[in-house]
């Protein structure tokens, strides 16, 4: 029996919650371990339960009113496994994409591209599960791990553009942007 991804959606959008609440009912393999519509909650459900993945939109109300004061302080939790962070956004600034990233965030979806559906996000965690489990990102990760980890996530970013790995230069693309 395969292991079901567990995943924490922290969505304020009713529309865009239901419609993942509905995709993940009707696929295998991935569950929704909780669902939170602010930050409050989700502190109060990672506090008793660790996800394998959040999915976590950007623009969020409640005391930590926003995903970046959200992921300071789940990194003060201490968590003994850090699940792997999905954002999805409605803003396009690069500036909170290198801000976020720097807090934890292991993969971003901007809600504007012309592809994103609610079910985007699941489809994207659902593709990468078993990475998420063969490499589980803990507080003590060498750093051997953390650029083994930052090749694969590069690697899925270029996949997502359309990028061959068996394409000349590919190999250069990672590297370049792990430097």
């Amino acid at each position: 029996m395969k292991r079901e991804l567990n995943i924490l959606l922290i969505e304020d959008n009713k529309p865009e919650r239901e419609a993942i609440i509905k995709y993940v009912d009707g696929i295998k393999d991935v569950c929704l371990a909780g669902v939170a519509d602010n930050a409050d909650s989700a502190i109060d459900y990672i506090k008793n339960c660790i996800p394998d993945a959040i999915i976590l939109n950007l623009e969020l109300r409640g005391r930590y009113d926003d995903a970046i004061s959200f992921l300071m302080v789940l990194q003060k939790l201490n968590l003994p496994k850090r699940p792997f962070i999905l954002v999805t956004s409605n803003s396009g600034n690069k500036l909170v994409y290198k801000h976020i990233r720097q807090c934890g965030v292991d993969f971003s979806m901007a809600k504007a591209q012309p592809d994103y559906s609610a079910e985007t996000a699941v489809q994207f965690l659902a593709f990468i599960k078993q990475i998420i489990f063969d490499y589980p990102l803990t507080i003590t990760e060498s750093l051997e791990e953390l650029s083994e980890i930052m090749h694969l996530r590069i690697g899925l970013e270029l996949h997502l553009l359309g990028m061959n790995p068996k394409k000349a230069g590919y190999k250069y693309l990672i590297d370049a942007n792990i430097i």
